[in-house]
């Protein structure tokens, strides 16, 4: 007997439980070996995935002189059939940059092709406690105030959601961003305002990526839902 797998929070997301005789049921050993299969087929695509969204990147000049940078708060490949079976897509849970400096009056526009957030908490306050759905949207295109909440709300989680999220940043500091469904996860971001050019002179995306951010997530995979990270390897069967 096959029974079917779905995702109710992502549709896309599809595998299959196979019941067998007694006997005939995978060994430890075999899934053990199947698992490390297919952590190295996923673990293959990483740079390429994050390597096309950053070459996605843009920026735009205004007439006053200020930037409008493009970031994202993923990378995602097209639904397909996954390695180990099933179908879904494999989606790096990254904010693309997770690091970025800009001038004084810069705006910084977010996009996304999952369900994430963009969000600016008070300075002193951790993510811990928000609810990412209901945590209001701030606004978009709007200044950025420090001791406030700027909030994109959930992308991409039904009708009327928002699509993009951009905010003006008129003052210098250093400001760190989260993404309130995956933050537990690592997904975590820096901005730094600055009048002075970086110390490699180069401005907008640049650092590397936070050490212990995931790398990415991958659903189908005959039944198994994988969450990878730089330092470590989660999983978690799906039944």
């Amino acid at each position: 007997m096959r029974e079917r797998l779905n995702s109710a929070i992502t549709p896309a997301w599809r595998g299959s439980v196979e019941v067998l005789e007694d006997g005939e049921a995978t060994t430890q050993e075999e899934a053990d070996e199947a698992s490390a299969a297919t952590s190295d087929e996923l673990l293959a695509q990483v740079d390429e995935v994050r390597q096309q969204r950053e070459d996605s990147a843009t920026s735009e000049e205004g007439d006053d002189g200020s930037q409008t940078w493009t970031a994202f708060a993923d990378a995602t490949t097209a639904v397909d059939t996954m390695p180990g079976g099933g179908t879904g897509y494999l989606e790096l849970l990254e904010f693309i940059p997770d690091e970025m400096t800009i001038a004084p009056g810069d705006t910084v526009s977010w996009s996304a092709n999952a369900v994430h957030t963009v969000t600016f908490l008070p300075e002193g306050e951790g993510p811990d406690g928000y609810d990412p759905f209901m945590t209001p949207p701030s606004g978009d295109g709007t200044e950025y105030d420090p001791s406030m909440v700027a909030n994109s709300g959930v992308f991409n989680a039904g009708p009327g959601s928002p699509a993009s999220f951009s905010l003006t940043f008129p003052d210098e500091g250093t400001y760190p961003f989260y993404c309130l469904l995956h933050a537990r996860l690592g997904q975590i971001g820096e901005l730094k305002v600055s009048k002075l050019p970086p110390t490699d002179g180069a401005w907008g995306p640049g650092g590397a990526s936070a050490p212990l951010g995931p790398l990415l997530t991958a659903a189908g995979l005959g039944g198994v839902l994988w969450s990878l990270q730089r330092r470590r390897v989660t999983l978690a069967i799906r039944t």
